[in-house]
């Protein structure tokens, strides 16, 4: 058994493709869901001379927990929904926005295990191979060691 969810632009039509692939490839396909969030991970010059408590206090002030420190920038994550409040904080805390990028994000994450790593990837690898999937998200916490196993 396997959980794989889709982000797409038109649900109806992904989820019967979903469905007409598997029966095509004799999987069971009983149910096609789409768990995902949209989120934004904005990217702002970081402020010179910042503590990592203050890098913290930042990321809440913005109304975000979620955020990575890359060189002399920060990355807040922060859902569709909040993009226009955090915007509004980062320009009365006079932070710079660099870059704005939009990625979907699994609500709740899997580990998948190893006895199924096999399935997933190759399952995975034939669907971004469909005519129309521009991008395959999924819920796999453990990703990189399901694709790095040794199923090829």
């Amino acid at each position: 058994n396997a959980l794989i969810n889709f982000a797409s632009a038109s649900p109806m039509k992904t989820e019967n493709d979903l469905i007409s692939y598997g029966r095509r490839q004799n999987m069971k396909i009983a149910n096609v869901s789409f768990q995902f969030q949209e989120v934004k991970d904005i990217t702002c010059d970081l402020p010179d001379g910042i503590s990592e408590d203050g890098i913290e206090e930042l990321a809440l002030q913005c109304g975000t927990e979620e955020f990575s420190v890359e060189g002399s920038t920060i990355v807040f994550t922060v859902p569709r929904e909040d993009e226009k409040s955090f915007f509004e904080e980062a320009k009365a805390l006079g932070l710079s926005v660099t870059c704005v990028d939009t990625r979907w994000q699994a609500v709740d994450m899997m580990e998948i295990p190893e006895a199924s790593w096999k399935s997933v990837a190759l399952f995975i690898d034939q669907l971004e191979h469909i005519d129309g999937f521009e991008k395959i998200f999924h819920n796999a916490e453990n990703i990189e060691e399901i694709q790095a196993g040794s199923y090829r």
